[in-house]
């Protein structure tokens, strides 16, 4: 979640501009399909 504001925007005064503050928040799903089943040593 993030709570952002148009504060200093050059834009923040246009008659077009409803709101100067915001809220978005983010939902993320990562799903892995396939795995190998050779791994490789790293070299140190």
């Amino acid at each position: 979640m993030k709570l952002d504001t148009l504060h200093g925007a050059a834009f923040e005064d246009s008659p077009l501009v409803r709101s100067k503050q915001y809220a978005t928040i983010g939902f993320a799903i990562t799903w892995i399909f396939a795995q190998s089943s050779t791994k490789v040593e790293e070299d140190k």
